[in-house]
C-alpha cells in the first residue's frame, strides 16, 4: 500500500515529498517550485496507485504520483501516444486555475476539488460512479459536478465505493454504490438525516457518518402556487422529500396543466436541467412503486406540457440514449416515441428538420439514434420491457427515411442527396452487426434489412429518375 509524508517548514512552504510506491522503494520529490509556493492544502490518495494533489496560496494545484485513469487531472501522453501513467514531478492543473479552487479531496483512483463558491469538480475513474456523474468513463480532465451545481457545498468526502457531500445549509448528499442501495449513481439528497442540520461527514469503507445541529423546531415554509417557472422548482424540492408525494404531484399535475393552458405565447420556458431531473425523479417514484400511478399520470402531462416541439423529443430521446441505466426511462422513451409516430408532427416539419440541405444537425441526431438503437447491450436489448421501444424507434426512423425520399415533396436531386446520406447511417450499422457474434445477430439483422432494402429501392428509382 503507497504511503505519503510531506515535510512543511515553519512558514508553510513543502520543501520535501516522500511517495511509498507499492515495491516499498521510496521515490524522493524534492521540488524547488514548492521553495516558492505557500502550500496550504495536501490531498493523498491510497491503494496501489496512489497521487497526490498539493492546493497552493495563489489557488494553483499540482499533482504528482500515479496518473492511471487521468486522476491528476492533466491528460498526458507520451512521444509515441501512449498515456503517461507515473509522473515524477509536480505538474499544475491548468483547468483549474480559473476555478478559484479552495478545498481537496482524493480517493484511490478519482479527484476532487471545491471552490470558493461552493462548486464541485471531479475526474478520474468513473468505477461505481464515484465521480459523481451519471456514467462510469473515465474523466481525465476536471469536470464540474452538474447535480450539485446549484448547492453551495462545503464539504466532500471519499469512501471506497460512495461519496458524501455537505452543503452550506446542512443538507447531506450521497452517491455511489452503498450496500443498502441507499446511494444514487449521482448526488441526492439523503433525507434520512432531514431533521438534522449536518456540519460534517465521512465516507469509509462500510459505515458512513455525519454530524451536525438537531432541529426539533423546522418551520414549514408556506407555499404559494404562482404560475411562473421558479414554482417548478420549489415543487420539485417539495417532491424530494418523499414525505409529501402526493400532494405535491397533485400539485405538478395542476400547475402543469395550467402552464399548458396559458394563452400568452411568450411565457418562459424552464431550465433544462431541471426537466431532466423531474424525469428521472418521476420514473424513480415509478419503479420503486412509491405512488406510481399518479407519478405515471404525472410524468405523462410534465411530457406533454414541456416537449413541444420536434427538437425537444429528440433531443430528450438521444440523451436517455446514453444513460447506463436504460431500463429505467422506457416508459419516457415510449411516450416520447409514440408522440413522434403520431400526427402531431407534419411530415413539412420533419423534413425541415432531418434533410440535410435544410438542417445538418438533424441527421446527426438521427445517426445518434440509428447506432444506439444497434448497439444496445445484450443483457437488456432483448429483454420484454425494451422490446416496445425497440419496435417505436425503428418504426420512427423508417417513418422518417419515408419522409425523406418522397419525391412529391422535393426535387429529384434533392431526395437523391437524401438517400445517399442515410445509406452513409444504415450501412455502418450493418457492417456492425454482422461483426457481432452474439445470439441476438438475428434479430438485429431482421431489423436493419428492412431499413436497407427499401433505401436501396429508392435509390434505385431515383437514379432511373
Amino acid at each position: 500500500m503507497a504511503m505519503g509524508l510531506f515535510i512543511a517548514s515553519p512558514r508553510g512552504f513543502v520543501i520535501y515529498m516522500l511517495l511509498l510506491i507499492t515495491n516499498f522503494d521510496p521515490l524522493m520529490v524534492i521540488s524547488h517550485l514548492f521553495s516558492e509556493h505557500k502550500a496550504v492544502e495536501v490531498a493523498l490518495g491510497s491503494g496501489d496507485h496512489a497521487h497526490a494533489l498539493v492546493l497552493t496560496e495563489f489557488g494553483y494545484i499540482y499533482g504528482f504520483g500515479s496518473n492511471l485513469n487521468g486522476k491528476l487531472g492533466v491528460p498526458l501522453v507520451s512521444v509515441s501516444g501512449t498515456p503517461i501513467q507515473m509522473v515524477k514531478t509536480p505538474i499544475l492543473v491548468s483547468t483549474l486555475v480559473s476555478v478559484h479552487p479552495k478545498h481537496l479531496y482524493v480517493g484511490a483512483e478519482c479527484s476532487f476539488v471545491l471552490t470558493q463558491c461552493g462548486q464541485a469538480y471531479s475526474w478520474g475513474s468513473g468505477l461505481n460512479y464515484l465521480h459523481g456523474h451519471s456514467h462510469q468513463d473515465t474523466l481525465t480532465v476536471p469536470t464540474l459536478i452538474a447535480d450539485l451545481k446549484h448547492k453551495k457545498v462545503k464539504q466532500i468526502s471519499v469512501g471506497e465505493s460512495q461519496c458524501l457531500a455537505v452543503t452550506e445549509d446542512g443538507h447531506l448528499y450521497t452517491w455511489g454504490q452503498c450496500s443498502d442501495s441507499s446511494c444514487d449513481v449521482t448526488p441526492s439528497r439523503f433525507y434520512s438525516v432531514s431533521n438534522m442540520k449536518v456540519e460534517q461527514c465521512i465516507a469509509g469503507t462500510t459505515y458512513n457518518f455525519a454530524w451536525g445541529i438537531q432541529e426539533d423546531n423546522v418551520q414549514d415554509e408556506s407555499f404559494v402556487l404562482e404560475l411562473k417557472a421558479q414554482t417548478f422548482w420549489n415543487l420539485y424540492e417539495l417532491l424530494n422529500l418523499r414525505e409529501f408525494v402526493g400532494p405535491a404531484l397533485s400539485l405538478l399535475e395542476l400547475h402543469c396543466y395550467l402552464w399548458y393552458k396559458r394563452k400568452n405565447p411568450s411565457r418562459q420556458d424552464i431550465d433544462k436541467e431541471l426537466k431532466f431531473n423531474y424525469i428521472s425523479l418521476l420514473c424513480t417514484l415509478i419503479r420503486q412503486n412509491v405512488h406510481s400511478e399518479q407519478a405515471i399520470r404525472s410524468l405523462k402531462l410534465f411530457l406533454g406540457t414541456f416537449l413541444l416541439t420536434l427538437e425537444d423529443n429528440i433531443n430528450l430521446l438521444n440523451q436517455l440514449l446514453i444513460k447506463d441505466d436504460l431500463a429505467k426511462y422506457s416508459l419516457v422513451m415510449n411516450n416520447v416515441l409514440a408522440t413522434l409516430l403520431s400526427k402531431r408532427f407534419s411530415q413539412q416539419e420533419i423534413r425541415s428538420y432531418f434533410e440535410p440541405a435544410q438542417n445538418p444537425s438533424g441527421l446527426q441526431e438521427l445517426e445518434k439514434l440509428s447506432r444506439k438503437m444497434f448497439s444496445w447491450k445484450l443483457s437488456w436489448a432483448s429483454s420484454e420491457e425494451m422490446s416496445t421501444t425497440r419496435e417505436y424507434l425503428i418504426s420512427f426512423i423508417s417513418g422518417v427515411q419515408q419522409v425523406l425520399f418522397d419525391s412529391s415533396t422535393s426535387n429529384v436531386s434533392s431526395n437523391a442527396e437524401n438517400i445517399f446520406e442515410f445509406l452513409k447511417i444504415i450501412v455502418p450499422q450493418c457492417v456492425v452487426s454482422f461483426n457481432l457474434a452474439n445470439p441476438h445477430l438475428d434479430e438485429m439483422v431482421f431489423s436493419l434489412m428492412p431499413l436497407l432494402l427499401k433505401t436501396m429501392g429508392h435509390l434505385i428509382k431515383a437514379e432511373h429518375q
